[in-house]
């Protein structure tokens, strides 16, 4: 018995690292495009390698989020009888307002540890802090539709049929002739 807890609790180890590199990856991929795109329209010039690395750091931020609102079994009420799209849009503003606390939570832990005081804080978010929260969370709300839809789609049709779709050079389901 205490060996199969063990193997369990190993699989489900195993799933969980393997569910957050995928996310973890695609926010990258995300972000780091969203980067480069401003950094074009800006006309940034020089290396900086500093903004892709801020850019890997929030992709992990993300899929923890993500991994914990799963945890903490942040489901929606009739997934079950909602279209695709409906559960990607539910879900990404339920996530993008979770991700809005943390950005404020994160922007009073830096407040406290610099040693200001909380009406300071609270204007330093007033005044500077917040039209990047909301750019941050319009971005990361966007970034989590298509997340969204494809993790439910994966939940629907079960991850290895996800996984034949996305890479099997043919569908072995259907006998079609391969084309549109």
């Amino acid at each position: 018995m205490e060996g199969q807890q063990r193997a369990s609790l190993k699989d489900r180890l195993r799933q969980e690292m393997r569910d957050y590199l995928i996310i973890s990856l695609f926010f990258a991929l995300v972000l780091g495009v969203f980067n480069f795109y401003r950094r074009q329209i800006l006309g940034e010039a020089g290396d900086s390698y500093l903004r892709y690395g801020a850019s890997v750091i929030e992709a992990l931020i993300l899929a923890k989020i993500v991994l914990i609102g799963q945890a903490m079994n942040l489901k929606l009420v009739g997934a079950a009888r909602r279209s695709i799209f409906e559960v990607a849009v539910l879900r990404s503003v339920l996530f993008a307002v979770l991700v809005l606390l943390v950005a404020v939570l994160e922007r009073i832990v830096m407040g406290l540890i610099h040693g200001m005081e909380w009406a300071g804080i609270a204007q330093s978010i007033a005044e500077r802090g917040l039209n990047e929260i909301v750019a941050r969370v319009i971005v990361t709300f966007a970034a989590f539709l298509p997340f969204f839809a494809l993790w439910e789609l994966r939940r629907r049709l079960g991850p290895r049929r996800f996984f034949e779709l996305w890479f099997s050079r043919t569908d072995p389901a259907s006998p079609g002739d391969g084309s549109l």
